[in-house]
């Protein structure tokens, strides 16, 4: 299972960034693979058209073609929220985020509260207790089993890049921003969740709880290689990534149309860095005849460079991020040209810059059942006015 992610200490305002997924497009790139600096590699495509791991019906089928209707710049109305991506060498969401509790370490193997030991706590020691324990106190578990799941899914000699932000891009998309609440377990006792606290569970619950899985859809194929050290795979069909015809329509269709932010894999090679796409400006930089490796139909060929705009992740925080300056922003510039025919639809296109999205992807919102129903209402109580 693959994931990437931020590298941080919580002292730290600003962090390096990367996120991946436990559910990922296909390899392609692996099914004939060549040794480094071998002349054996499967040819890339020769024609410019997108495949049909490519076509933009992967994510949507009614959308719009025509170059000319498609605006050049676009906002979405919902802004997603930052939070961390719970990294695995933390112990996931068993991390005691707000710092080591009675000199325990803060990740692995600390001491279990049992009922009564919770009962004579303060509301304050409580707060600063781990996502995954305050969850399994709140359903009255005082077996620990979502705090145990963790340590068995995590690992402190884990890469630091792992974790579950392929959950938080999709969790910060389809949920609200949750703000502190305080709520009581069957036994009494009082639990106190901080935002992150909240978005910790939406973000396990996306990517790692629910079943069945929510509907997934994919676009393009996951590079799985190091292009940095082996950049002859570059030629490979996965590694030439998502075909910018495709990204260039369904760029439009979402942040525009649908007014929806567009998760996207930022980088081409094997590291995996899911963000949500918000917001996007393009410029027509060039235009010029057909290339030799132009799509069928090609009448004219445009060369584009778009800027996108996207979340990224950062600390935990107990309080919300929307409208402060811990709601972390990043930005990419891709460069490519769009194959249009005679009547300006796009056909086809290419990459002109390195930079470029491995695939794009759609994961809907889990419904609330099961251990997490509760979550549900966890949820409804953070993003109520005093989420008390």
């Amino acid at each position: 299972m693959l994931h990437r992610s931020f590298v941080f200490s919580v002292a730290l305002p600003l962090c390096l960034a990367g996120c991946g997924e436990s559910s990922l497009p296909p390899d392609t790139s692996s099914q004939n693979p060549a040794t480094p600096g071998s002349n054996s590699l499967p040819s890339s495509r020769t024609r410019e058209a997108w495949n049909p791991i490519n076509a933009p019906s992967r994510l949507e089928w009614n959308v719009e073609r025509n170059f000319s209707r498609l605006p050049t710049k676009a906002q979405t109305k919902l802004v997603p929220w930052s939070d961390t991506y719970w990294p695995s060498f933390q112990g996931g969401l068993a991390w005691r985020w707000q710092g080591p509790t009675g000199g325990e370490d803060d990740s692995f193997g600390y001491r279990l509260h049992t009922k009564e030991q919770l009962l004579a706590m303060t509301p304050s020691d409580i707060s600063v207790l781990s996502p995954a324990e305050k969850y399994d106190i709140l359903m009255g578990r005082y077996d620990y089993p979502l705090v145990k799941q963790e340590w068995r899914r995590t690992d402190p000699k884990a890469p630091s890049w792992e974790g579950i932000c392929h959950g938080w891009a999709h969790a910060a998309v389809n949920f609200k921003e949750p703000g502190p609440v305080t709520v009581k377990n069957p036994d009494g006792i009082s639990l106190s969740f901080g935002s992150s606290d909240v978005k910790a569970l939406l973000s396990y619950y996306q990517g790692e709880g629910f079943t069945p899985a929510p509907p997934q859809r994919y676009l393009g194929a996951r590079c799985n290689f190091n292009l940095t050290e082996n950049p002859e795979f570059g030629t490979l069909d996965a590694c030439r990534d998502t075909n910018p015809g495709s990204f260039h329509i369904l760029l439009a269709h979402y942040v525009h149309k649908l007014s929806t932010p567009l998760i996207a894999d930022v980088v081409r090679d094997e590291e995996v860095w899911n963000h949500p796409i918000y917001a996007y400006r393009s410029q027509i930089m060039d235009t010029q005849p057909p290339s030799d490796d132009a799509a069928p139909g090609t009448a004219r060929e445009i060369i584009v460079s778009t800027r996108i705009e996207y979340i990224r992740e950062g600390n935990p925080r107990w309080r919300p991020n929307i409208g402060t300056g811990f709601n972390l922003e990043d930005s990419e510039v891709f460069r490519y040209r769009l194959e249009l025919d005679a009547d300006d639809n796009i056909v086809g296109g290419a990459w002109e810059s390195d930079a470029r999205p491995d695939f794009l992807w759609i994961h809907n919102r889990p419904v609330f059942n099961g251990y997490y129903a509760k979550l549900g209402d966890l949820y409804a109580r953070a993003t109520t006015a005093g989420g008390n």
